[in-house]
């Protein structure tokens, strides 16, 4: 018996030694050979267990930094999730094998170390959930797992505050990146506000954990259209990381990326798009080709020309954007929905009904799937049929006369705008 459990405590610190310098899926492998044999000698639903399918799913869940394959990042998804399930599932049996917790408490009350460690791991599983979920666009799903690690975590405020700080964040997150309504919107600036204050009794006023929570909060103004409100966010993201004595290159592309964002709101957008490009070109040579975030840098140097007036550089911009997303994230992804939708405004624009139908019939059939009735959906329906008007009379320009009902059938989508409407 003790010959199993030494040999799964050296796998154990085999998986430990190469997940810290990033060797996945030899890391893996010994947590596999962890749990197989802690499994047989201690029992299944032990804590060890389940710190090491935390490990596990928490190592899936990296690995999208490094493989960028779409189809490989639904598989690690799917696994990451599983395993997490189980993790959280070994939790909840021991904690309701241990007679002494009290199932009825929802505030502060004093816990054993021990009850202490299962419930922190608990909620970190759940967070990592959310965290997945979010990446897969499945937002409901992703803000629910965070609210239930919140919920463990608040009963135990002064021990947890920093957990609690980055749940909000991330649920701010998801939130945010939900659909664009205004009421998310607003959940979105509640989170990171709270969040904020969470991180503020434990770091201060000047630490450099508090940049990218300004930073968030002041994209939620700019998405509001509250620019105005997004400066003083900005200004004091920007005074915290340039108090860093040697930033790292993420850092400089924040700076760089909030000083767009600045230019921009001030009617600067020629040295905005100036700057946006260097950024793009700073990932590319020195941190990688991380692809997310360059599409995000696209899509900000989109609506900067959308703001020139120059339509054709930003549809430009937008399929940059747009590759990159569907190569990140996948076809089926919200993020990819927005900007096929953002691409048919610009088409629609320029003239071009038809690339416009093109884009909005793929950005509809995403977020019907992903959103069903909601604003985003009514709008791509809306602009549905205004695209299939525009090229209805395009086409009438350029052929001969026919009746009314064969063109409401070559354009099904007006009429399914005016149904959905109805």
């Amino acid at each position: 018996r003790c010959t199993g459990v030494l040999a799964g405590t050296l796998c154990h610190q085999l998986a430990y030694s190469l997940a810290k310098n990033n060797n996945w899926a030899p890391a893996i492998s010994f947590y596999r050979s962890c749990e197989q044999i802690i499994s047989s000698e201690l029992g299944e639903e032990t804590e060890i267990v389940a710190s090491i399918l935390y490990s596990m799913g928490w190592i899936f869940f990296e690995m999208d930094n490094y493989e960028k394959s779409v189809s490989a990042l639904k598989v690690r998804v799917k696994k990451s999730v599983s395993v997490l399930k189980d993790c959280v599932r070994i939790w909840n049996a021991l904690r309701i094998a241990d007679n002494s917790y009290d199932e009825t408490a929802t505030k502060s009350f004093p816990l054993t170390q021990i009850q202490f460690r299962q419930e922190l791991y608990k909620a970190k599983a759940l967070a990592k959930l959310g965290e997945v979920m979010a990446i897969m666009s499945e937002y409901d799903s992703a803000i629910e797992y965070y609210e239930k690690s919140f919920d463990i975590l608040k009963k135990e405020p002064n021990r947890n505050r920093m957990e609690m700080s980055m749940v909000l964040h991330g649920k701010g997150l998801a939130y945010y990146w939900k659909n664009g309504e205004k009421e998310d919107l607003e959940q979105a600036m509640k989170c990171f506000e709270q969040s904020l204050r969470f991180k503020q009794v434990i770091l201060g006023f000047s630490d450099i954990g508090l940049a990218s929570t300004y930073e968030q909060m002041g994209n939620v103004m700019v998405e509001m259209g509250e620019t105005s409100a997004a400066v003083p966010l900005y200004d004091e993201a920007l005074r915290i990381i340039k108090q860093v004595e040697l930033p790292t290159q993420e850092q400089e592309t924040d700076i760089m990326t909030m000083q767009g964002a600045l230019c921009c709101i001030n009617g600067y957008y020629d040295k905005g798009i100036s700057l946006y490009s260097k950024i793009t070109n700073i990932m590319k040579r020195k941190m990688g080709y991380q692809e997310e975030k360059v599409a995000c840098i696209f899509n900000l140097m989109a609506k900067a020309y959308e703001k020139t007036n120059k339509k054709k550089q930003a549809c430009a911009m937008y399929e940059k954007c747009l590759k990159l997303r569907k190569s990140a994230v996948g076809i089926d992804h919200l993020k990819v929905a927005s900007t096929l939708y953002d691409m048919a405004m610009m088409f629609h624009k320029r003239g071009k009904p038809t690339r416009a139908l093109e884009c909005l019939e793929e950005s509809r059939r995403i977020r019907i799937d992903r959103l069903g009735n909601s604003v985003p959906v009514a709008e791509t329906l809306q602009q549905l049929g205004n695209s299939s008007k525009l090229a209805a009379q395009y086409e009438e320009q350029n052929s001969k006369p026919e009746s009314f009902l064969s063109k409401r059938r070559r354009f099904p989508r007006y009429e399914a705008a005016i149904n959905f409407y109805e």
